[in-house]
């Protein structure tokens, strides 16, 4: 249960006793409430954007590592993913319409509709960050570079593999970050070195 939630269930249950608060008091539970709320959705924002960012480093190092993409392609692929995601957030399309768009035309089951109706808030958050986030990212693959069937689910394949291995501490994202960064300048150290 969210903290607002049990403050709100709070007052009403002392309302309920005949503990009376008088109207100042009861303005300033009223408020108290409206801060919690405000402080719940900050920290859920803030935590989607973390689920975001984590899965963003997987899918660049996942097509940096297997599929060679270097600094141009990278950023091509970054610039279409955030552009179909926008898409997604604003509601243009939704992650449903995506999904069966790969099972009839593609032949591709990306589990995007799949949830988990025991999941508790953060679960969920966390699952629809992961499902918008994919749905983007892989329409961006077959929109800008044409990857279909065999290539995506390779690809969802290894960035599960990449996961398990932060999970198990195999890898850490700070030396995912240091290759991805290592690839970006790769791509400036070699146009200043032409120019």
């Amino acid at each position: 249960m969210s903290l607002a939630r049990a403050r709100a269930r709070k007052l009403k249950k002392q309302a309920k006793t005949g503990d009376k608060l008088t109207k100042s008091g009861m303005a300033r539970a009223n408020q108290a409430i409206g801060m919690s709320y405000v402080q719940q959705y900050r920290l859920e924002e803030q935590y989607r954007k973390e689920v975001i960012a984590d899965l963003w480093l997987i899918y660049q190092y996942v097509m940096h590592v297997k599929y060679r993409f270097g600094k141009e392609r990278l950023i091509r692929m970054r610039n279409k993913t955030w552009n179909e995601f926008e898409s997604i957030i604003k509601g243009y399309i939704s992650v449903p319409e995506i999904d069966k768009f790969f099972r009839q035309e593609i032949k591709f089951d990306c589990g995007l509709c799949t949830k988990d109706p025991n999941a508790d808030r953060k679960k969920k958050i966390e699952d629809k960050a992961i499902r918008d986030l994919s749905a983007a990212f892989l329409m961006a693959l077959l929109d800008e570079f044409n990857f279909k069937g065999k290539r995506l689910v390779k690809i969802c394949r290894y960035a599960f593999e990449i996961n398990d291995k932060i999970l198990s501490g195999e890898i850490t994202y700070d030396e995912i970050r240091a290759v991805l960064n290592k690839a970006m300048k790769r791509g400036q150290n070699e146009k200043s070195e032409t120019a």
